[in-house]
């Protein structure tokens, strides 16, 4: 297809060209290169930049493993082509349609089809049915040789690795220089090496393009078969799966009751309900990845080999969260290693869609009433958790970012837990029984997938093109939603999913950890916390064999950072570390790390009320307009006065905010008079000035 153009409707295809490399009359080789970076430019700089490419890939092919490249196409690399398939199949269907729709405005005939396709919810149908059917037709490709998707996947896996390795090569020359990366030792290379690959850059989205650009050749050769600019319209059509007639009424079925959904953060502030199996099942995820094994109070074989999170209840009993990863009698029997495969896979967005579904199941229009139990299913979708995430992503980039939304409710169903001798109400008696409750084998939700699906005119086939979750409590909802069980309902700001859950954005992990966490157990409007036991609570404190020896500086920066994210962002009214070892304290002698873990951090939450807050129209005003009914002094305290008191005592902005217990630059905003001081810290800016 000489003319077609793979930019020509929207930026979903990266094009790529091919230059070859020569030495001297020997070629080296060939480079795929973006076509951004080589066209309009001089020969010798497309030279230059092939050639540094070039050789960035040749040293990322040598440090590649290949056992494990084998390894990962053989765990995981039928998914890796299915998703690879997928983006190919979403590319071919976008171009299609585009291609389409230009062609039909040129024909009279074709103006009917033409408004008929326009429409939303026809072209949203159109593009997820013609995406689903090219995705098979790309999966029958390998289907029934075993040995063909092997290689496939293979060269997938070593592909794509190479280009992270490159990448990550090419940064840590960029930062650290070519001649000090290569004067390196083995060891101390791997290290660094490692930490570029996987700490340094997001590797899930750098895998994720690449497998967009590699999607790009099985899209093209799909394209160049169908010739969409050349091929006669109704033929065209027909491949769109559009009906042969104008007139015939639409073929969507839209008994799966379609409809908007509530929004459960309407006002920033949405509710989640709160309970031990809740808490240790969250635990259970934030405590998973990577790290799940070497974790205190983490995950542990429980003396049976299998992964087992173990969480003590305060007020006695326990709950036991595992993975249950047979849906069905006829579900293989899963090994160990795939048991622990599965927990390393938890991660923090597997929490965030955890939580936007409970607040989803408990949003105000359900009601203040008591759930008991709740029986009455919710729906939930992939577009409503990546709003609530703060998510705007479009095309290929967008249904990667759904397709990894139904990963996680996949995981979510994996999770079972236990629950042992926990204090629990029975409505069914109207006790509290003294033994507590116990039940087997509970999951946070019943989750049933709920299809969308087409009814072609041509053969009669169905096709999907739509899926949304019905979603129902699991058996906890008996105990915890029922007439007693009101105080079971916390309240979390939105804020919490929106904050970055990529593992390179490690402060704003964390940050999001702790505040899910405290808006799960919130006891009193001021908490003191040791450092060291939030840190275990959120899965952020590997046992001591296993802390590298920049691993309490590194994490003491990301808790700082994180506290006051959360400060900023209006989770907490005000953080204060009353033991010392806060953000203006750079004191870090021998053995601070044992005093900084033992010390405490005193967290002022926002006042919450004592009723469950009513549906959105009678909620009470925000927090920032009762801010203006605070006491005169507070808003009398001039920021210009308190820098001249400082520097006429000889006060540098470090000594006051070490007094105070904030943050320096915190105090500087205060001094600018950028920021109010909350009511406490007021108080205490008031007393300093009289020399209290």
């Amino acid at each position: 297809m000489a003319n077609f153009d793979p930019k020509r409707f929207g930026d979903t295809v990266e094009r790529y060209v091919p230059v070859t490399l020569y030495e001297g009359e020997k070629q080296l080789g060939e480079v795929a290169m973006p076509a951004k970076d080589v066209e309009g430019q001089p020969q010798e700089e497309v030279t230059r930049r092939t050639l540094a490419a070039f050789h960035r890939l040749r040293a990322a092919e040598k440090v590649l493993d290949r056992e494990w490249i084998r390894e990962m196409a053989g765990k995981h690399g039928g998914r890796v082509l299915e998703n690879t398939f997928q983006v190919a199949a979403g590319v071919v269907a976008l171009q299609a349609i585009g291609i389409y729709a230009e062609r039909a405005k040129q024909d009279p005939d074709e103006r009917p089809f033409l408004e008929r396709l326009a429409a939303r919810d026809s072209l949203d149908t159109v593009f997820h049915a013609l995406t689903q059917r090219l995705q098979k037709d790309f999966l029958a490709v390998v289907a029934g040789d075993e040995e063909k998707k092997r290689q496939e996947a293979e060269h997938l896996e070593a592909w794509v690795w190479q280009h992270v390795s490159a990448w990550a090569l090419d940064t840590m020359e960029k930062e650290l220089g070519t001649q000090a990366v290569q004067a390196l030792p083995e060891e101390d290379f791997d290290r660094v090496f490692t930490e570029y690959v996987f700490d340094k850059q997001d590797v899930g989205v750098v895998i994720a393009h690449l497998i967009g650009i590699y999607a790009q050749d099985y899209a093209r050769l799909c394209l160049e078969t169908l010739d969409p600019e050349h091929r006669p319209l109704h033929e065209l059509r027909r491949f769109l799966g559009l009906p042969e007639s104008a007139d015939l009424p639409s073929t969507v079925d839209v008994r799966s009751g379609a409809h908007a959904l509530p929004d459960a953060f309407a006002t920033g502030v949405g509710r989640i309900p709160s309970n031990p199996a809740l808490s240790a099942v969250l635990g259970a995820i934030w405590k998973g990845g990577p790290r799940a094994r070497f974790l205190q109070a983490g995950w542990s074989d429980a003396g049976t080999g299998k992964p087992t999170y173990v969480h003590m209840v305060k007020q006695g009993g326990r709950v036991l969260v595992y993975p249950n990863l047979m849906h069905s009698a006829s579900d293989p029997l899963p090994t160990t290693e795939s048991l622990w495969a599965f927990v390393e896979s938890l991660n923090p967005f597997t929490a965030d869609v955890a939580l936007a579904v409970l607040a989803q199941m408990v949003e105000p229009s359900t009601g203040d009433r008591p759930k008991y139990p709740l029986l009455q299913p919710v729906r939930i979708t992939a577009d409503a958790i990546l709003r609530y995430k703060g998510i705007q992503r479009y095309g290929t980039e967008r249904r990667l970012l759904e397709q990894r939304v139904y990963e996680e409710m996949e995981r979510l169903r994996g999770l079972t837990f236990d629950v042992e001798r926990v204090k629990a109400y029975d409505a069914g008696s109207d006790r509290w029984p003294k033994e507590g409750a116990s039940w087997e084998g509970d999951r946070l939700f019943d989750i049933v997938k709920v299809e969308k699906w087409q009814e072609t005119l041509i053969g009669g086939e169905r096709r999907r093109i739509e899926v949304a979750w019905s979603v129902r409590t699991g058996q906890w909802a008996y105990w915890w939603l029922n007439a007693q069980g009101r105080v079971y309902v916390s309240r979390m700001a939105r804020v919490l999913l929106e904050l970055d859950h990529r593992q390179n954005r490690p402060a704003a992990v964390m940050a999001k950890k702790i505040g899910q966490l405290l808006a799960l157990w919130r006891a009193s409007e001021t908490l003191e916390r040791r450092i060291d036991g939030l840190l275990q609570d959120i899965g952020e404190l590997p046992e001591p064999q296993k802390r590298d020896k920049d691993w309490a500086g590194r994490t003491r920066d990301r808790f700082d950072e994180a506290m006051l994210t959360l400060q900023e962002a209006g989770v907490f009214v005000n953080v204060e570390w009353p033991d010392g070892y806060g953000p203006g304290d750079k004191d870090r002698s021998k053995g601070w790390v044992a005093g900084w873990l033992a010390a405490k951090v005193r967290i002022t939450l926002p006042r919450e009320e004592a009723e469950l807050p009513k549906p959105p129209l009678k909620l009470p005003a925000p927090k920032r307009k009762r801010r203006a009914k605070q006491p005169a002094k507070v808003q009398l305290l001039d920021g210009s006065a308190i820098r001249r008191a400082r520097t006429e005592r000889g006060w540098t902005q470090q000594d006051l905010a070490r007094h105070l217990g904030i943050a320096r630059n915190y105090l500087a905003q205060i001094e600018g008079g950028k920021r109010l001081p909350s009511k406490e810290l007021a108080g205490k800016l008031q007393a300093w000035l009289e020399g209290a």
